[in-house]
């Protein structure tokens, strides 16, 4: 793993060997995000003091914060469902 000096973001450059075991979820691992989804979710739709018609920069920016981190993380489920769809080798079962 080298972190890539050119891009604008930190990124890393992975071997194929690295990007394969990065990529590889076991089904507990796996149901850890689904249960960060639903903790951000039910924060959003039943926090404390979580009222969607304030439009004060604090309550902006953490609905912004929230829905964000919902979306990254579900985003990377289904990725991983992606990947394990194209080749089923590369994840793990059970644990």
């Amino acid at each position: 793993m080298i972190i890539n000096t050119n891009a604008r973001f930190q990124t890393y450059l992975l071997t194929d060997a690295e990007l394969k075991a990065a990529v590889t979820f076991n089904d507990l691992q796996r149901a850890n995000i689904q249960n960060l989804v639903a903790d951000y979710a039910n924060e959003l739709v039943m926090g404390a003091g979580f009222d969607e018609d304030d439009t004060t920069v604090p309550a902006m920016k953490k609905r912004a914060f929230t829905q964000g981190a919902i979306a990254a993380l579900e985003g990377l489920l289904a990725s991983l469902e992606i990947i394990q769809n194209e080749d089923p080798s590369q994840t793990e079962q059970g644990d």
